[in-house]
């Protein structure tokens, strides 16, 4: 598979122009291209990097009880409606 822009924006960095490409599989993670104004974020390797840290993160919750009332706590707080908008929705 190709690489893609999605519409990426154009690193300036002191006058260099760099333009961001994310191939699936054909580039390594943060390489330059040949060009030198190319630089290929792999998006296969941060799917993976991401999914690594969830599960790293999954374990943390797991081992710390603390820590993982704290992220309940917070997941619920995120989901009340607060008492100001209680009159929008009647």
């Amino acid at each position: 598979m190709g690489s893609f822009t999605y519409a990426t924006k154009t690193l300036i960095i002191n006058g260099h122009r760099i333009e961001i490409s994310v191939p699936w599989r054909d580039k390594p993670h943060l390489s330059l291209g040949d060009d030198g104004h190319t630089l290929h974020l792999n998006a296969s390797q941060m799917a993976a990097d991401l999914r690594n840290a969830f599960d790293r993160y999954e374990a943390h919750l797991r081992r710390d009880g603390v820590a993982r009332d704290a992220f309940l706590r917070r997941r619920r707080e995120e989901r009340e409606v607060q008492p100001a908008l209680r009159s929008v929705w009647g």
